[in-house]
């Protein structure tokens, strides 16, 4: 079991670096494109570190600065956001992404990806969740938990052909 779930770690790690190098070799427009679809906190659930680093860079993006991996430092140092634990995490994750090789061109595909590993987690907490509904709540509130998580999975499944269709 425990091999396993190193190996989620370690391919989800991965995937989010692909992510963050394509971003940081990304000009401003494709990122605020991605941005759009792809949020901060959807990354979170995979990794908090790389969170962190994609909420400065949509930033800078926002702003029409180029988010490339010299003004994400910048802006990283100068937010604190190396402080810490976390801190040192964020550090580790920019410090890994320069040795990715990725290409802007791939921007749109490894946002998908990622977002795809979003939607793959949730269906599987929300299919939890609903099979210990199924035992513990009534029909009403097992139901209601059964429409609204499926709600929230597709609204994050039709994000993803969003990218697949400006990846294409």
């Amino acid at each position: 079991m425990t091999d396993t779930v190193d190996e989620t770690v370690d391919f989800e790690r991965q995937q989010c670096a692909y992510f963050l190098a394509a971003l940081l070799s990304s000009n401003a427009l494709d990122v605020s494109a991605v941005c759009a679809t792809v949020r901060p906190d959807d990354i979170a659930l995979l990794d908090d570190p790389t969170a962190t680093i994609y909420r400065v860079a949509v930033g800078l993006a926002r702003r029409g600065v180029t988010p490339d991996h010299t003004q994400v430092w910048a802006k990283l140092l100068q937010d604190g956001e190396f402080a810490g634990r976390k801190g040192e995490l964020v550090r580790d994750r920019m410090l890994a992404v320069v040795s990715v090789r990725a290409y802007a061109e791939r921007l749109f595909e490894t946002a998908a990806q990622l977002l795809s590993l979003v939607f793959r987690n949730r269906l599987a907490a929300a299919g939890a969740a609903i099979a210990q509904a199924a035992v513990d709540f009534s029909e009403a509130d097992a139901w209601a938990l059964m429409i609204r998580e499926g709600g929230e999975t597709r609204k994050i499944y039709e994000r993803i052909e969003r990218l697949r269709g400006e990846a294409a």
